[in-house]
């Protein structure tokens, strides 16, 4: 499985699809990922109900941003989260798109672009981008561009719009020069006011 390094962080920002039976739930989220822990933001259409957890592997802590403190949450009071369903212990490391370490796994498949692995009960099917891709963008390694991970009846599916690294930005939403553009028009329009 990719050896992506935890160790540094990493930002990840898209869509997540939570699927369970019959009901299905698409919010925007941001990631921050560095070592087994994770801050991570979710939020629906036009930024309603916005919610931001920290997730600790080891040990494992969960908390929710209220106001500006991090309060632990209960188990009654983590049900009615939108991550309720999530693997929160694993999370940090399957949102890398690799196995958590503290936890035996078993590869399914493997190879440049993609890979899966089963561990903990869940099957995580990893895509990664490829250079040809990213076009000028040079990585050493392919990132994960999206995620599935699933449990009896229940998926959830992260489609990775932005990966950045220790400052590196992949953004396969826009091209180079669109980025460029939006960038030149953000700092015009800071400059003026807009």
């Amino acid at each position: 499985i990719s050896d992506v390094s935890v160790h540094s962080a990493h930002e990840l920002n898209g869509r997540v699809q939570i699927v369970m039976s019959k009901k299905k739930v698409v919010l925007n989220f941001k990631a921050s990922v560095k070592k087994d822990r994770a801050n991570l933001e979710v939020w629906g259409a036009m930024g309603i109900n916005r919610q931001r957890f920290l997730l600790v592997s080891e040990p494992p802590i969960l908390k929710q941003k209220i106001g500006k403190n991090w309060i632990d949450l209960s188990t009654e009071e983590l049900a009615n989260t939108p991550i309720s369903e999530l693997p929160l212990r694993a999370f940090p490391y399957w949102i890398m798109g690799i196995p958590r370490t503290s936890s035996p796994h078993t590869v399914l498949q493997e190879n440049s672009y993609s890979n899966s692995f089963m561990q903990d009960n869940w099957e995580i099917e990893v895509i990664r981008s490829n250079r040809v891709e990213e076009g000028r963008q040079s990585l050493s390694q392919p990132h994960p561009k999206e995620i599935i991970m699933t449990r009896g009846v229940l998926s959830v599916r992260w489609l990775i719009k932005t990966f950045e690294k220790n400052g590196s930005r992949f953004d396969r939403g826009l091209s180079h020069q669109e980025n460029n553009d939006r960038s030149r028009r953000i700092e015009f329009g800071s400059t003026f006011g807009n």
